[in-house]
């Protein structure tokens, strides 16, 4: 028996000419930034924040709480305009943190920055670990049926 092929196969339209000579743009959001507490099946995070706290662009502002839980990060930095009930894509009403974006897009300190392992106490490479095992460990932990 020889080997299977799909001869021709489907080449829908890809409209890369549309773009292939323009350049790349930085597309930063604007306004209000919602961040849903509960993004999947497990338990919904803990607010970090209260209103009217001004938060940072990779600031942790909800905590994992459960055994199937995520944190929640900001993406802008600005001030929490309130936490309170929003419409997510699913179409249930989820406790959200509602951030007004300053788009000044200030960081916490140290975010982005590449570290230098060498150069690192034996106590925080031991916390780096702990926090990357746990990742690990909660998403290996999802149900797979």
């Amino acid at each position: 028996m020889g080997v299977s092929t799909f001869k021709g196969g489907v080449h829908p339209y890809d409209g890369k000419e549309l773009a292939m000579d323009k350049a790349i743009v930085d597309l930063r959001p604007e306004g209000l930034m919602v961040y849903p507490l509960s993004q999947h099946i497990g338990a919904p995070a803990t607010p970090l924040v209260q209103k009217g706290d001004r938060v940072l662009m990779g600031q942790k502002i909800a905590e994992a709480t459960g055994f199937i839980s995520a944190p929640v990060i900001s993406s802008v930095s600005g001030t929490v305009k309130s936490i309170e009930k929003k419409l997510t894509v699913g179409g249930s009403m989820v406790e959200s943190i509602v951030v007004e974006n300053d788009q000044e897009y200030e960081t916490i300190p140290g975010f982005g920055e590449r570290r230098d392992y060498t150069k690192l106490s034996k106590e925080e490479i031991v916390q780096i670990v702990k926090r990357r095992r746990n990742r690990r460990i909660r998403r290996s932990r999802l149900p797979t049926s």
